[in-house]
């Protein structure tokens, strides 16, 4: 049988026995001379050559510096998210009571992040997906975060008024298909692909919305379109942690 030291240098192996054996990295490097059950390593070899993602077979990712489950059903929350997470909480001091919406949640991982940071704010979360809450629910539970959630298209079902309007929605231009990775395939395409190039929820939201504070992600050549969108509402750009466009703050009009 294989020894865990083989897979030292592999991320997504070494990310599967981490998972497997609810290791920290220490324990990892503690344990570099254990065996690993062929039948085990043969099972993960036949998804990772599928490019099945790696966070689907554990069926956790780390977001925020918390665990939530993922599934098929869901997008998989990825790192640039976590910095809309902080601009939003950077913006807004605690303290404050403010109603929150999160617009397409997925897993859940912007509300129930923000609702932890604040537990005194108002957070209401809503998908077009039943199987996505359901995802959602379910890590607001486990995670202990009060949350509201409900199935809408947009804001379409959703009752009252918000201070704040977070949503990281889907923006791929089917156009730009051939351009994704691999193990995209694997992920709910109505939470990546957009009719209207890309646009066509942010062009909801602008629609829907006025006297919100709104953040949003977006593709890294969308910030002309973003502010074109929501013209002539205030429109900050801000870029990522690679340098890339990649969120918009809509103030108020």
């Amino acid at each position: 049988m294989p020894k865990v030291r083989e897979f030292a240098s592999d991320a997504d192996y070494k990310e599967l026995i981490m998972r497997e054996f609810d290791w920290t990295t220490l324990d990892f490097l503690n344990h570099l001379d254990d065996e690993i059950s062929d039948t085990l390593v043969g099972v993960w070899s036949a998804f990772l050559e599928k490019d099945y993602p790696v966070q689907y077979i554990t069926g956790v990712v780390e977001f925020y510096g918390r665990d939530f489950f993922v599934d098929a059903s869901v997008l998989i929350p990825r790192p640039e998210t976590e910095e809309l997470v902080e601009v939003v909480l950077n913006r807004f001091d605690s303290g404050s009571t403010l109603r929150v919406l999160d617009i397409g949640t997925g897993s859940g991982a912007i509300a129930i992040s923000l609702k932890l940071a604040r537990p005194e704010w108002d957070v209401v979360a809503s998908d077009i997906s039943e199987a996505a809450l359901r995802v959602a629910r379910s890590n607001a539970e486990e995670l202990d975060a009060k949350i509201k959630f409900v199935k809408s298209d947009v804001m379409d079902s959703v009752e009252g008024s918000f201070d704040i309007i977070v949503s990281n929605p889907p923006y791929i231009a089917e156009s730009e298909a051939d351009l994704m990775s691999a193990n995209t395939k694997f992920e709910p395409q109505n939470a990546l692909f957009a009719d209207d190039e890309g646009l066509a929820i942010y062009k909801k939201i602008a629609k829907q919305t006025s006297s919100e504070t709104i953040f949003l992600e977006f593709g890294f050549a969308q910030a002309d379109a973003i502010r074109k969108i929501f013209a002539p509402r205030s429109v900050e750009i801000l870029k990522d942690i690679n340098g890339n466009d990649r969120m918009a703050i809509i103030d108020s009009e």
